[in-house]
């Protein structure tokens, strides 16, 4: 076999692995209704997540150790 044929091979061996990816992606990985549900969720218009992320890394901020901010939360 030919360096440029193996090239070739890998090449097309590669979009075909790629390919196949995103069709399993396609499907949902289990048929759990309380995971479906969780997932719905988090991914629809109704979470809360971003919201709360915002408010607790923005607006709250980090409390680092032996900081005023870190005493008054454990107080």
């Amino acid at each position: 076999m030919t360096a440029g044929r193996s090239v070739s091979l890998c090449a097309v061996v590669a979009c075909m692995l790629g390919a196949a990816a995103p069709a399993l992606a396609q499907r949902f990985p289990t048929d759990d209704p309380v995971i479906k549900r969780i997932w719905d969720e988090g991914m629809t218009d109704r979470s809360q997540a971003a919201t709360l992320a915002q408010i607790l890394m923005d607006s709250i901020g980090p409390r680092l150790t032996a900081s005023p901010g870190h005493d008054a939360a454990v107080e």
